[in-house]
């Protein structure tokens, strides 16, 4: 679709297709970097500022654009396409890998009070973790992910604390019957307590995004010990009969 438009003004495809705006945006800000990069093998014009540039901006705008809260399948397939090159770009540093250990790391966090957020990488993914279960609150029937900008977008960390507490606050009624387990309270103290290294959370966004679209390690607790509690009544039921 791109190979014969490099160097045009405009990105010409048939009447069927369409290119989102900020593919197009990304696309012609590094199109000679691109046709370098693929064409003539310079594998060095691409840096990781670059690649962070364009794929983050798509990813966000996607994250914007969409109006549905169980259509997430372009986000991720993005995000996860961004998780999987990051190393290519980034001197080998391996996010996909990161994120199994920092998926692991969640389910240590939530369920025992002496383990705690020890890197801006554990506490970028944990926000995430966060604010997807603070917005899965809403009852709303328009709920969508185009919330979770409104976040990343506060670059200063003090910031983006605000909103998520200022989030909090708003779905207070929701989290009061989590208190048994503490699961919740758990996780948001830490993520508001920790004490990042950096002010802005700029280069903790792929990682706050892959928080928030991975399983959610809170949900997937409440929905276990439902179905836990379920088994019980029925049991119950037939041992009374």
């Amino acid at each position: 679709m791109l190979q014969n438009n490099y160097f045009t003004e405009k990105i010409n495809v048939a009447k069927t297709e369409t290119i989102p705006a900020m593919v197009s945006t990304k696309f012609y800000q590094y199109n000679k970097a691109i046709f370098d990069y693929i064409y003539k093998g310079k594998l060095e014009v691409i840096n990781g500022y670059m690649f962070d540039d364009i794929c983050i901006s798509i990813i966000r705008e996607q994250i914007k654009l969409n109006d549905d809260w169980d259509k997430t399948y372009k986000i991720k397939e993005k995000l996860a396409l961004y998780l999987s090159l990051h190393k290519n770009f980034h001197k080998g540093e391996d996010l996909a890998t990161q994120i199994i250990e920092l998926d692991k790391k969640m389910e240590q966090l939530i369920e025992n009070e002496d383990t705690h957020l020890m890197s801006d990488n554990e506490f970028a993914y944990a926000s995430g973790q966060l604010i997807w279960f603070i917005l899965y609150q809403n009852q709303s029937s328009s709920k969508t992910h185009s919330l979770l900008d409104i976040f990343i977008s506060k670059n200063k960390v003090n910031d983006f604390k605000i909103v998520i507490t200022q989030n909090i606050q708003k779905y207070s009624h929701a989290f009061k019957f989590f208190n048994n387990k503490n699961w919740f309270d758990k996780l948001a103290s830490e993520v508001l307590a920790y004490e990042l290294e950096q002010k802005t959370i700029k280069s903790l966004i792929p990682l706050i995004m892959a928080g928030y679209f991975s399983k959610n390690i809170i949900k997937e607790k409440i929905d276990k010990k439902s179905e836990e509690n379920k088994k019980q009544d029925e049991n119950g039921d037939t041992d009374g009969k």
